[in-house]
């Protein structure tokens, strides 16, 4: 992972214009509405209709891509992808991206706080179809926060480390496409109102950015830190 891109990590950092600042608060605000009014209102306008219409593809391939998308984002799973991540990035001598790989964990607790706070229920099976009955609140969706958070920051991994290759475009579309496809998949599933979609993947989104950032600032730091050691030592 030792690619060409790794040193224009700095110049990468995402909040660095009144523009893109101005984007990031007005997504945390639209964040904040969207999870007022979800405690309360059960549903939006327009949640039972885009359920119906996933949930009408009949399509064994459909259905089967789906549900394979949400199985590895439960726990176990998702936990064994983390931390395999992070030992690749560990035998690469790589530890502060290892060490912001496991942080990205904090997004599911974070996900919970909001679940708690907002405690809006999850699609009824009397409205639509729900193939697995879970007790946890629905707003926003655990799987897409996470899925937007660690894949996301896998991505950014993947995209200012990783030399141009075609292995690289494999690791950035990974990525992508599990972050694309897990918001459908939780509604087709009947697992979540496409309004708590909607508020995962701007709640993830927030916490993606500031991830980077931190990451950004702590990579900066230890590159410094590293240059200056290997100056001394060859004095």
């Amino acid at each position: 992972m030792n690619g060409t891109h790794s040193p224009a990590l700095q110049r990468r950092v995402i909040l660095s214009s009144p523009l893109a600042v101005t984007v990031y608060v007005l997504c945390a605000i639209a964040f904040v509405v969207l999870a007022v009014a979800a405690h309360q209102a059960n549903a939006f306008p327009g949640d039972v209709f885009i359920t119906r219409q996933l949930q009408s593809i009949d399509s064994p391939i459909f259905d089967a891509l789906m549900e394979a998308v949400t199985r590895i984002g439960f726990f176990v799973p998702s936990s064994i992808i983390v931390i395999l991540c992070a030992l690749g990035f560990a035998i690469a001598r790589r530890p502060v991206e290892v060490l912001f790989i496991l942080l990205t964990a904090t997004g599911d607790g974070i996900t919970e706080l909001v679940k708690i706070l907002v405690a809006r229920p999850r699609p009824s099976s009397n409205v639509v179809n729900v193939f697995e009955t879970l007790r946890e609140y629905g707003f926003p969706s655990a799987h897409v926060t996470h899925y937007v958070i660690f894949y996301g920051f896998l991505f950014f991994l993947f995209w200012t480390l990783l030399p141009g290759s075609w292995l690289r475009t494999v690791a950035l579309l990974v990525p992508v496409a599990l972050m694309l496809l897990v918001g459908p998949s939780r509604i087709y599933l009947g697992a979540h109102w496409a309004s708590d979609v909607l508020g995962a993947y701007l709640l993830g989104g927030l916490w993606l950015v500031i991830l980077i950032e931190a990451y950004s600032t702590c990579k900066e730091k230890w590159t410094s830190r590293s240059g200056g050691k290997r100056m001394d030592a060859s004095g």
